[in-house]
């Protein structure tokens, strides 16, 4: 049941994106802006070892989008059930 119902929630969610290019465009843009504003600002950066700060850099930026992106994802859903914040007040059914 917990594996439908996040199949149905992840369906309807991965098509109201697909459809909006807005989304879309930006989701890609993003990075690409991160890596292009602020890698020229580590590039004299001493990581004390070999390698550049590109090296840093990029994984870092991937694993930062990953991880916000994922503690970010319910936010829609807890909005839509008409939740205020603040406090969250539960609504009688």
């Amino acid at each position: 049941m917990l594996l439908h119902d996040t199949a149905l929630i992840y369906g309807r969610y991965a098509r109201k994106t697909l459809r909006s290019r807005f989304a879309l465009f930006f989701g890609v843009l993003m990075p690409l802006l991160y890596l292009l504003f602020f890698g020229p600002l580590l590039t004299d950066l001493p990581l004390g070892g070999e390698g550049s700060s590109w090296q840093v850099l990029v994984p870092v930026l991937l694993l930062q989008l990953g991880l916000f992106g994922a503690s970010f994802a319910g936010f829609t859903i807890i909005i839509e059930n008409g939740c205020r914040w603040p406090p969250c007040r539960t609504r009688s059914r």
